[in-house]
């Protein structure tokens, strides 16, 4: 999917200190997961978003970002422990 491809390059960019360019392509994956209904991969895109907002100053931003990302790991963890009982 094309959404994970630009997920991943949003996350190489992170790491290689371009931010910027990072950050539309995190809000691109983030905005096609969350259409798609993919769960198991917002938390993880919410996470590079929230890296892409700090490593552009927007550290306010970052903190709500990131903490919108906690709030689904642990609505996702959940519901996969009643799942799995």
């Amino acid at each position: 999917m094309r959404a994970h491809l630009t997920k991943d390059l949003a996350e190489c960019l992170c790491r290689m200190g371009r931010a910027a360019e990072a950050l539309p392509l995190a809000t691109e994956a983030l905005a096609v997961f969350g259409e798609a209904g993919h769960t198991d991969t917002v938390a993880p895109a919410l996470l590079i978003l929230g890296h892409a907002l700090s490593g552009v100053g927007r550290h306010d931003d970052a903190i709500r970002t990131l903490d919108t990302g906690l709030a689904h790991v642990r609505v996702y963890r959940s519901k996969r422990r009643r799942t799995q009982r």
